[in-house]
Parts: C-alpha cells; structure tokens; sequence
C-alpha cells in the first residue's frame, strides 16, 4: 500500500513538473541512437527539490563556466555528451578542467547501489544544453538542470504494429521497455530534438513542446543515424542505410550495408564488413562516390574537425587519422596503469572504452577487471584519463 502511495505521488510530481519545463527555454541533451537496457525493478524519477541544490554538486558548480549545447546532429550514435566544462555518461560526469570524474547522481545521502538512484534510471539519448542536460527514460524526455532537479517535458504515446509486436515487455516484464519508448535524440537546432523510437522519428520544439507526427522508417530497429541537409540518414539492424525526408514521410533505402551512420563536410561515413573485416567508407548524399577511407578498424568510431577517431581492431589503440592524410596514436591503452590503489583492480583485464577528442586532447574511460558496460557499480567505477601531446593525466575520483 505504501509503495502504491509514493508511486503515485511521483507521477504527481511528474505531471507537475510538465507544466514548468512547458514555460521555460531549456535546450538539448544528448547523442545517441544506440538502445538503452535495463532489468532493475521499481524505477522513478527522483524529483530532487533539496533547498540549494544537491550538496555534492552546488559547491564546485560554476553556471558561468557553461557554454553551448551538444551539436552532435552528425552523430547520432555517439555515445557520451560534453559542454564546455563537463562530459557526462548515462552513468558518470567527467570534469575535464579539475581532472575528476563522478557518479551522475545529485541525490543527497545516496549509495548508487540502490533502485533509486539516477544512475539505475536507463536514461538514453543525453545531449548538453549549457547548465543541464536532456535525456530520455523509457518513453519521457526529461531535463536534468545542475542542481539536480529534474523535469518531464514530453510523453510520448506512440506505438505501431512493429513496435508492439516487438515489444520487450511480452517477455520481459522487468525490462522497462515498451513499444512507446523512445531511445535516442540529437538536435536538429538549437531549439529542437530530433528523436528516435524503436523504428520511428520525430521532432520536439523546446520553445513550443508541440512534436511532430512521428514518421516510421522501416520494419526493423534503428541501429545509428545522423542529419545531414535536412534528411535523417539512418541504418537498421539489418545493416541497411535509409534516407528519410523530414518534411515528408517517405523513407528510402540507399545502401545495403552500413553501420555506425554519420556525418561530415557534407558527406556521410560509415563502416562495412567485408569477409570478416571492417573498414571505413565514406560516401557523396547522391551514392554515386563510395571511397574507402580506413582498412580494417573496430566498427567504433566518431568523425570530428580533427579526422577519424578510431578504435585498432585488437582493440589496443586508439587512434587519429587525419585530413591530412597522417595516422596517429594517440594512447596505447596496454600501457594504461590504474594507479588509484583500490584492491582488486587487474590491469590486464580492461572493459569497454568510450572516448572523445576535445580541443587536441583525447578524453576516455577504461573499467578494470574487464566488467560490462552496465555491470556498472559505485565500487567499480570507470577511470577516466587524458591525453594531449603525449602526456598522459589519470583524473581522480570525486
């Protein structure tokens, strides 16, 4: 009875919260078009009204060290946000001018082993907007500002046959997925997301908070996208590339393998298998120009002003190839060395990396002990590193 109580009072306090977000002029959040999983039971939002803010983040939180917003419309499967001072994960907030990095959670008191702590939250598709952070949790787009208080702006109750016949939940109760859930966003503009469901698009008006009809693509799940001369190119799960025209409904397929979509100086780039190796093309929007640009790679990789950011294929270097022609490595990531002094820690056994390049300086995050992505916990935390010109800096945990 009780748990049915604070249930309630949360849904309260979120249609409450629509109201508020509806009148202000928030922006964006983060990148990504990969699905977000989960089996965590009990998930609510947290709507932190502590007076001053979250005592972990009020005291060292600049609002005028912030800029910009994540323009990250050319890479809609990236897997992590930044603005001008932090880079944040759905699990950690990276500052890159301390050199720390800290469990994304603002709840005063909380252990981040429990059912309600915002890093159980499944949240997707974060992009930074200045002094927050937009995000998406099963079929809600919320908004996380500094202190911590957080505010739904949008449900989304679209389904179609598709999605419902491939519906998570049919065999899953638990997995907090359903056939209206929405899993990754970018921005169009400053003022609007372009969001993404299991097979399905659509835009969200920030000024407005009216969305357009969403538009289906294909009868399989979106894998990666990116926008480019206002049209979504996106691939399936099948590995297919279509190009959607926004303005329309019509979806067409380009292309009959590519992965990992994205976008740059006016072309799209993306990765093939070819008998068991993966190499990097780039391509004209017409297909009529599709040039190999990389040999053998890791499927990963992110194009920036700099050139190619890639993962080595035995998943040990990362790398930078250049416009200009010059293959650089940037970090050997077997000569990387934990020297927090937590006990367990192998160093020969290291788990997913992401990274990203900022400004000349490559940012990333090893996890030791080789544990998965969403084996994720407070006493088994990603350490962060930085390298720029050679030099190596470990940031300290917060």
């Amino acid at each position: 009875m009780a748990k049915a109580k604070n249930l309630l009072l949360c849904i309260l306090a979120a249609i409450l919260s629509v109201g508020c977000a509806e009148s202000e002029q928030y922006v964006n959040l983060e990148t990504t078009g990969v699905n977000s999983t989960g089996t965590e039971e009990d998930i609510t939002i947290p709507q932190t009204t502590v007076e001053g803010g979250p005592q972990s983040e009020s005291s060292a939180y600049e609002p005028e060290a912030i800029s910009g917003y994540d323009d990250s419309k050319n890479n809609g499967s990236k897997q992590l946000t930044q603005n001008s001072r932090y880079i944040y994960t759905y699990l950690q907030r990276v500052d890159i001018i301390n050199h720390s990095y800290s469990t994304f959670c603002s709840i005063v008191g909380c252990d981040h082993m429990n059912g309600g702590c915002e890093v159980k939250l499944r949240r997707s598709g974060l992009r930074c907007y200045e002094n927050g952070v937009y995000y998406l949790h099963d079929d809600q787009i919320c908004y996380r500002d500094y202190m911590g208080n957080i505010s739904v702006i949008y449900t989304n109750t679209y389904s179609n046959e598709y999605t419902e016949k491939n519906d998570p939940e049919t065999d899953n109760p638990d997995s907090g997925i359903s056939p209206t859930s929405i899993y990754g966003m970018i921005f169009a503009d400053e003022h609007t997301l372009l969001v993404n469901g299991r097979n399905f698009f659509f835009l969200y008006d920030l000024n407005t908070g009216e969305a357009t009809a969403p538009i289906e693509v294909y009868q399989s799940g979106i894998s990666s996208y990116c926008l480019l001369d206002g049209k979504v190119y996106s691939s399936n799960d099948n590995a297919e590339v279509y190009s959607t025209d926004l303005a329309g409904t019509e979806s067409v397929r380009v292309l009959e393998q590519g992965r990992n979509i994205q976008a740059y100086d006016g072309r799209l780039w993306y990765s093939k298998w070819t008998e068991g190796i993966c190499s990097l093309y780039s391509n004209n929007t017409d297909f009529t120009d599709e040039t190999e640009e990389l040999y053998d790679i890791w499927p990963s990789f992110e194009v920036c002003d700099a050139g190619l950011l890639y993962l080595t294929p035995d998943y040990e270097q990362i790398k930078l190839y250049t416009w200009d022609g010059e293959d650089k490595t940037l970090v050997n990531l077997q000569e990387v060395e934990y020297q927090g002094g937590k006990e367990g820690y192998e160093y020969s056994k290291l788990g997913f990396v992401e990274y990203t390049l900022i400004d000349d300086t490559l940012y990333f995050n090893v996890l030791y002990n080789g544990v998965g992505y969403s084996s994720y916990d407070y006493e088994n935390p990603y350490v962060w590193y930085s390298v720029r010109d050679g030099v190596m800096t470990e940031f300290t945990e917060e």
